[in-house]
């Protein structure tokens, strides 16, 4: 069996280190409009349910999402179905509105 090694070269270093400091700038700056877990997590219930719906549909068309799904379905077939609609589209429906 063929073991190939990842060569990181000093432009990736450069990326990486340039995304994890974006990444934490951002939280510095956030840092004062937000108080609390509720500001963090429900932005203060200031968003439109229609623009959380699409969040919550972003998350779930990933790649991974949709090849995981596949391979279980799959492998387990009508089960993952019903876990699709029990874990993910009953919570969605049962959230309260704005």
């Amino acid at each position: 069996m063929l073991q190939h090694s990842i060569q990181l070269h000093s432009i990736d270093y450069v990326l990486l280190v340039t995304y994890f400091l974006f990444v934490l700038g951002i939280g510095f700056v956030l840092r004062r409009t937000v108080s609390g877990s509720k500001d963090f997590f429900e932005s203060g219930r200031s968003l439109p349910a229609w623009i959380c719906a699409l969040g919550f549909i972003g998350a779930n068309l990933g790649a991974q999402e949709v090849m995981g799904m596949a391979a279980s379905g799959a492998k387990y077939g009508m089960m993952t179905s019903h876990f699709y609609w029990i874990g993910a589209v009953r919570p969605w429906c049962s959230s309260p509105s704005s």
